[in-house]
């Protein structure tokens, strides 16, 4: 009935790691599953089945290319690039198409799936909002001479559209059509096949002349798509290409139904209700002193380096140094604010886990207290990668084993696009995993401890967390046509998630959420002629480094052939 301090916690417990076959075994899953997955995602993942022939730099080039030829500068006082992935081309197909060679047509697409967009200002462009870089929209496009093109994979233009001047000038004919034929061009059009229409999407920006047209959609003549241009005393300001999926998003659109804003409010008022007894009982453990503040402060300290370290790669800098300063504060007062919830959980219930469950912590509050070349930390690390690296195999072979069952393929996965701008980009978003992995494995346990106080019974409180586990898997594959399969693979997936977290405890949950979302996010893949080959290759040896290292750590120094040398 009374709390241990974290100094006992760590002191207790076993002092060996993993024996040398099942080490080697859980190491070989590792590495072998890692390359299995990395091979699955050539049909599984939509960057390996879209091809991407173009980097960043040339997708750049290409639309300083486009600006000139609409009579504009190919460069500003400040310049600003991105790429998002879209998978609104993909849903549309999976609607069209039913067979199963369906996603076949992905590798020549003449649709968009890619976006980049590059961004021109006469100002330095500074995002609105908390976000690190520009965005296509942030900063809005407010400023006189601003211009952002979009172009696909294929350098074919998208959205063209620049902000004419505050203040009118004698400068060209009011009403005055331009020559389309270089923006038709630019997108990949013949514009003798299109034909003339009414205009129907309103300009985002002023113009005094606007036209449309509209063409069968290339490779699918069936479809049609259209043009909506416009432009200002004889200057092309908008050139965008609307396709048959295209959602007027400046438009107000259908409202969530009742019971998701009723999920949304009950997730409001639980959220300040936990903050609330989360600020209470930090509180109460820090007067009686069964606080772990020393364990609190080491893992908020982590966190907000690792937050600023992935702002220092993923963030765009100025050289104004009142800029980069603004920057800096703002990135550090995100991450402080993101942390704090964390410091106050980890201060209000940690001790409550050391009570009921003090066995789950062993290998966490060893690692606190740097002892990383401890063998138990080893083990609940290996583990960890293993159940981690389960988890994406899973949800890799599941489309396969939906498709073998219906006959028709799953759509293809849409991940971060960040990881196609470079190596500075990948490593930030890698790092960014780890906050987010530690809270939801931190969050997982609280609740874990919160019903075994609740409830009393160690089974009950684990069938009800399978329960929950289990509802966010349905949710997530909601849309499979066969329930037995999605109950099946989502106790696939729980069965050994739970296993691992609760024999092993919190290290071992934190590093399989660590492992899982680095592989679900990052664009595997073998061939390292595609341009994310980069951040591929980075993210698997990451995880078969980690491993590696966590099973060298786990043998206390056994090492892997250590039978076979004799001893002196």
């Amino acid at each position: 009935g009374e709390t241990p301090s974290p100094e006992m916690v760590a002191a207790a417990g076993e002092t060996t790691g993993l024996s040398r076959t099942l080490g080697i075994s859980l190491l070989a899953f590792v590495l072998i599953g890692v390359i299995t997955i990395a091979a699955l995602a050539a049909r599984n993942h939509i960057a390996n089945r879209v091809t991407f022939d173009k980097s960043a730099d040339v997708l750049e080039e290409r639309a300083r290319e486009i600006l000139v030829a609409a009579g504009y500068p190919a460069r500003g006082v400040d310049n600003a690039r991105g790429v998002t992935m879209s998978g609104e081309y993909v849903g549309w197909l999976g609607g069209q198409d039913r067979s199963p060679g369906r996603w076949d047509v992905l590798s020549n697409a003449p649709a968009p799936v890619l976006r980049f967009w590059y961004r021109t200002s006469p100002r330095e462009l500074m995002p609105a909002a908390s976000s690190w870089m520009p965005t296509v929209n942030d900063p809005p496009l407010a400023v006189s001479g601003m211009a952002s093109v979009v172009v696909d994979q294929q350098g074919r233009l998208l959205e063209f559209i620049t902000m004419p001047p505050q203040l009118e000038t004698d400068q060209g004919e009011a009403g005055a059509a331009p020559d389309w034929q270089p923006l038709f061009n630019a997108a990949g059009f013949t514009m003798s096949e299109f034909t003339s229409v009414p205009p129907r999407w309103t300009p985002r920006i002023y113009a005094d002349h606007r036209t449309a047209w509209e063409g069968a959609m290339p490779g699918t003549p069936a479809a049609r798509v259209r043009v909506e241009a416009a432009a200002y005393r004889g200057r092309p300001v908008v050139f965008q290409v609307v396709w048959p999926w295209t959602v007027p998003q400046r438009m107000e659109q259908a409202r969530p139904s009742a019971l998701m804003r009723t999920l949304a409010v009950g997730g409001a008022v639980l959220l300040v209700v936990m903050l609330a007894g989360a600020i209470a009982l930090a509180r109460t453990n820090i007067m009686s002193g069964r606080a772990d503040a020393s364990g609190a402060s080491r893992v908020a300290l982590f966190l907000i380096a690792v937050w600023v370290a992935a702002w220092a790669l993923g963030a765009r800098h100025s050289l104004a140094a009142d800029s980069e300063a603004d920057l800096f504060f703002s990135a550090l007062a995100f991450s402080i604010a993101n942390v704090g919830f964390t410091w106050l959980f980890y201060l209000g219930l940690e001790p409550f886990v050391r009570r009921f469950c003090p066995e789950m912590l062993i290998g966490w509050t060893r690692l606190l207290r740097a002892q990383y070349r401890d063998p138990l930390v080893g083990r609940d690390v290996l583990v960890g990668c293993a159940v981690g690296v389960l988890l994406v195999l899973l949800g890799a072979l599941s489309p396969m084993i939906g498709a073998a069952m219906s006959g028709v393929p799953g759509p293809p996965r849409v991940s971060n696009a960040a990881y196609l701008l470079g190596a500075q980009h990948s490593v930030s978003s890698l790092l960014r995993v780890l906050p987010n992995a530690l809270q939801i494995a931190m969050f997982g346990t609280f609740i874990y401890v919160v019903l075994l106080a609740l409830v009393r019974r160690r089974a009950v409180a684990i069938g009800i967390l399978a329960v929950l586990f289990g509802a966010l898997v349905l949710a997530e594959g909601g849309g499979a046509e066969r329930l037995w399969i999605i109950l099946l693979f989502a106790a696939l997936l729980v069965i050994p998630l739970l296993y691992a977290f609760i024999r092993y405890g919190l290290l071992a949950l934190a590093t399989s959420m660590a492992v899982n979302q680095a592989l679900q996010l990052a664009p595997l893949t073998l061939d390292l002629t595609k341009p994310h080959a980069l951040a591929s290759s980075m993210t698997i040896l990451l995880v078969g480094g980690l491993a590696a290292y966590a099973f060298h750590v786990s043998r206390a120094g056994g090492g892997l052939l250590r039978r076979f040398v004799p001893s002196a």
